[in-house]
């Protein structure tokens, strides 16, 4: 048995896909969805894809929540989400405590 060598990204390639899925989560994030917001609650590396053109696609929307607007504070209501939710390498602290999602997660 014979490991083979893991190639390596080109940093400007890994720099442009880190800035796209930013950008699609700042959006996700934005409250650009008529008055609310989708938090993934997953995003991992294998949720994240690349087209053939190698523009970066965020898969598997199973775990996301769509949470409204409130008019008085634009922070995540504490009872929008709760529990242990997706991956648990790549969760939020405060998720892994089962604290509410907040802003921070």
């Amino acid at each position: 048995f014979q490991l083979r060598p893991t190639p390596i990204m080109d940093l400007s390639l890994a720099f442009r896909i880190g800035l796209e899925l930013a950008l699609a989560l700042n959006w996700l994030h934005s409250w650009a969805i008529h008055g609310a917001c989708v938090v993934h609650r997953d995003v991992k590396p294998s949720n994240i894809g690349l087209t053939a053109d190698l523009s970066v696609r965020l898969l598997d929307f199973g775990l996301a929540r769509v949470v409204k607007k409130d008019a008085n504070d634009l922070r995540l209501p504490p009872y929008a989400m709760t529990g242990k939710t997706g991956s648990f390498r790549y969760m939020a602290p405060e998720v892994a405590r089962l604290e509410p999602y907040n802003e921070t997660c």
